[in-house]
């Protein structure tokens, strides 16, 4: 499949993209603010899932003790959070999230 200058966003060439195994997808530790990159000379993609499973429980987790909180104060609460962690800390937690979450796809 010829990659496209200006595609149009959709839900049908985000599924074309995947499937056109253009990229190689790698589900891998990063670092502590980048949610993926993509390599065009490697041709790989990679998400860092560990990194956006503690962002999203830090998150929720904020709102559970902090229910009277607006989402502009738990956003700022999460970074700060997510910042002051270390990087084993949040391999150690996403891991845990992976193992223990019950999957429903």
């Amino acid at each position: 499949m010829p990659e496209p200058k200006n595609p149009k966003a959709s839900v049908e060439n985000l599924k074309d993209f995947l499937n056109s195994k253009t990229f190689n997808l790698h589900i891998k530790w990063l670092n502590k603010r980048q949610y993926a990159e993509i390599d065009f000379e490697k041709k790989t993609l990679t998400i860092n899932i560990y990194f956006l499973l503690v962002e999203c429980l830090v998150h929720e987790y904020l709102h559970h003790i902090n229910p009277d909180w607006r989402e502009g104060k738990i956003e700022v609460a999460t970074d700060s959070f997510v910042n002051k962690m270390r990087v084993h800390e949040i391999k150690e937690i996403g891991t845990f999230i992976l193992k223990a979450g019950e999957w429903k796809i």
